[in-house]
């Protein structure tokens, strides 16, 4: 009979301006306890890249993307269109 063995995967945590600033390792997971993101890293960018899109609620302008705290690939609503962030500069 075979042997089943369960292993525990353990993502590397902390706040999201704890996780800016390190460099994850090329593959490595972090996970930020106050926004609830996943970060992949690739040895060299500084808190890495964010995995998934993440949907905000609807705005009245672009003024309240900063307070919704959306990253780069997000989806949000802004008088009556979406948008999907492709720059952390919410003026582009």
């Amino acid at each position: 009979m075979a042997s089943l063995v369960i292993s525990k995967i353990k993502v590397r945590r902390g706040t999201d301006v704890e996780r800016k600033s390190i460099v994850l390792d090329q593959g490595e997971l972090g996970y930020t306890t106050d926004t609830n993101r996943l970060y992949v890293g690739n040895g060299t960018t500084n808190g890495g890249t964010v995995i998934g899109s993440k949907i905000h609620p609807p705005l009245n302008s672009t003024s309240g993307l900063i307070a919704t705290l959306a990253e780069v690939g997000d989806i949000v609503w802004v008088n009556g269109s979406f948008y999907k962030l492709i720059s952390p500069n919410y003026n582009n």
